[in-house]
């Protein structure tokens, strides 16, 4: 069934609030809600995208809800994200080289060692 990007939106958003909400008073680390690849989107669902995060996401979602947006840096979607305090992570600021490097070293040793147990 198809529906506006809004509309689409706030399903995704209050099925979260519904599945996670009843386990909230048990102190339980904040819920994730990932927004991946923005840049994908055409020009207008980027727009309506942003706009609902503007106009829903920061009025309304609870605290212990919270939202990343992945993008590539296409310029018609980082002039779009400069509300709130956003973080901008690049994989090839070497900062995060080692952490990256650091997470796949780990997936291979894993992977290896799955080999070996057959």
């Amino acid at each position: 069934r198809k529906g506006t990007v809004e509309s689409v939106f706030r399903a995704v958003v209050a099925r979260a609030c519904r599945a996670a909400q009843p386990n909230r008073a048990s102190g339980l680390p904040p819920v994730l809600v990932v927004l991946d690849a923005l840049d994908e989107c055409g020009r207008e669902q980027v727009n309506a995208l942003v706009k609902i995060v503007r106009e829903v996401w920061i009025s309304a979602a609870p605290t212990w809800l919270r939202l990343v947006v992945t993008t590539c840096p296409e310029p018609f979607v980082q002039t779009k994200l400069t509300y709130g305090s956003p973080r901008v992570i690049a994989s090839e600021d070497r900062r995060n080289i080692a952490d990256i490097r650091a997470f796949f070293e780990h997936v291979i040793t894993w992977l290896s060692a799955g080999d070996k147990a057959k």
